[in-house]
């Protein structure tokens, strides 16, 4: 079970069955939840795992851990969960507050996170590809789209630098067979050195310095 507890009262147009878990608002995070639905004491006592913040980090954690039969309390400032995903309203209109575009839905390999935690609570989220994920301005009237197709980007990119294209397409080539090696390996920690050099270690062109 996930508790999620807001600083700000009721979170409107939120529905517990949303994150497959029953919301409870209401406590006071700046007395450290004393006076509240629930003392700090109760807290730490009836739950596995106390996160602070309820943005896709925390959500994700807290969902995977509560796959897992943990009991999991969520401490957020904001009125609704979602950190960066969120939203804010004004005047009929609804507004992002973080993020235009979220990495994670996939559905082959490890990296896709989101669709991995969704799936661990028994849920799934459609989503719609964007054929065009970022479009730059810069500046002297300079205009970038980074194309979902891997072709047809590189081709951009070479439209506008041709001297470059070689190039180009070596840096992204050579980015593409490091992207599939994260995608095809087990997520540990990157921080961990012998598990690093037992992946990549018999990756050919790949050098490790300490």
């Amino acid at each position: 079970m996930i508790s999620l507890f807001s600083s700000q009262g009721t979170a409107g147009g939120v529905a517990a069955d949303e994150l497959a878990a029953p919301l409870f608002f209401g406590a006071r995070l700046d007395q450290s939840l004393s006076g509240s639905m629930m003392s700090a004491a109760t807290a730490r006592q009836e739950f596995d795992a106390i996160i602070i913040g309820a943005g896709i980090g925390g959500l994700v954690t807290a969902a995977t851990l509560t796959a897992r039969g943990a009991k999991v309390l969520v401490l957020e400032r904001y009125l609704i969960p979602g950190g960066s995903a969120g939203y804010f309203e004004r005047q009929g209109y609804r507004f992002d507050v973080g993020a235009s575009m979220i990495f994670g839905f996939g559905q082959q390999g490890t990296t896709n996170l989101l669709t991995r935690a969704l799936a661990a609570v028994g849920m799934s989220l459609e989503t719609i590809s964007d054929p065009v994920q970022i479009h730059y301005h810069l500046p002297d009237g300079l205009t970038l789209k980074v194309h979902r197709d891997y072709e047809k980007f590189l081709q951009e990119l070479g439209a506008h630098f041709p001297q470059e294209r070689e190039g180009i397409r070596r840096f992204y080539d050579e980015c593409w067979r490091v992207f599939n090696c994260l995608n095809g390996m087990e997520l540990l920690s990157l921080e961990e050195p012998r598990y690093l050099m037992r992946v990549f270690g018999s990756i050919r062109g790949l050098a490790w310095v300490w």
